[in-house]
């Protein structure tokens, strides 16, 4: 009787391992694809690609168009395309450069650099919901606005960074890991746990995926529509500051560079994912590949 008992517990957890690989198996191709690249390069170049130099130059060289994919998925599941994150990646590290060198402390500088982002996306927001354009034609707009103002302000000149607290963050790392890989790899994780966990990330999908059904149900379409764009442009905040830091300073001309990799991660990770929506994780992963 114990061992038959064994039996069927043994075919049970087989079954349930066999049912969770096999409906997760698309969510974690983009893994499988990153580790099976990083196998292979490094069979090929063993001298040169293994090295913890060069995958913390990867890492670094990935983690902010990683952190403008992260943001830009939030609005692309509630259905809208967000162009101007690599405006908002410009002015927000052209800001935060301005306000350390006139001598605001960085928690400060950050923060204004973080609202400035989630400030123009409530603009995009608001023009969208209220104003009935379609978010691609006023995010597009918006980022013309944000570099006729940086050509304006700053004569295309690079804003180098005096102080140098934010500066080494940019540069610095934790055990071989850079600072602003493991700033990525933890916006991956809260914004994937707060998709999948949370009534607001449950009724965003809703949203992309069905307005009118989900106006029918009682959820305030235009309201997650517009934080979604907020959310976009805190993030491209986020990753402006962090490219300001990495790079030492700030760059006026540096962001539309970083659009279209953001873009291609973002959708990427969608294709793996098994229902072929946005995810964080996924688009992290993607990016990195």
């Amino acid at each position: 009787m114990a061992t038959h008992d064994v039996t069927v517990e043994l075919e049970r957890g087989g079954r349930a391992w066999g049912s969770f690989i096999r409906d997760h198996a698309m969510e974690l191709s983009g893994a499988v694809a990153l580790v099976a690249v990083l196998g292979l390069f490094s069979v090929l170049r063993p001298d040169v690609f293994p090295t913890s130099a060069n995958l913390s130059v990867v890492l670094s060289n990935t983690s902010v168009a990683g952190v403008l994919a992260i943001g830009l998925s939030v609005s692309l599941v509630a259905g809208q395309f967000d162009l101007s994150i690599g405006a908002v990646l410009a002015i927000t590290g052209v800001l935060v450069a301005a306000l350390l060198n006139h001598g605001v402390p960085w928690p400060i500088a950050v923060l204004a650099a973080v609202v400035l982002g989630g400030g123009i996306g409530v603009i995009n927001g608001v023009l969208t919901v209220r104003g009935e354009v379609l978010s691609i034609v006023a995010t597009l707009g918006m980022q013309s606005v944000i570099i006729g103002v940086l050509t304006w302000t700053t004569n295309d000149a690079y804003i180098q960074i005096t102080p140098r607290a934010l500066p080494d963050f940019g540069r610095e790392s934790v055990l071989g890991v850079p600072n602003i890989a493991i700033v990525m790899l933890v916006l991956g994780v809260a914004g994937a746990l707060a998709m999948r966990y949370t009534t607001a990330g449950r009724n965003l999908q809703a949203v992309g995926r069905n307005p009118e059904a989900a106006r029918l149900a009682g959820l305030s379409v235009g309201g997650y529509v517009l934080a979604s764009l907020v959310v976009t442009g805190a993030f491209a905040g986020i990753a402006g500051v962090l490219l300001a830091s990495h790079l030492g300073g700030g760059h006026p001309e540096v962001g539309p560079g970083y659009v279209l990799p953001a873009f291609a991660a973002a959708f990427l990770g969608a294709a793996a994912h098994r229902t072929g929506t946005f995810t964080f994780l996924a688009a992290s992963t993607a990016r990195s590949c």
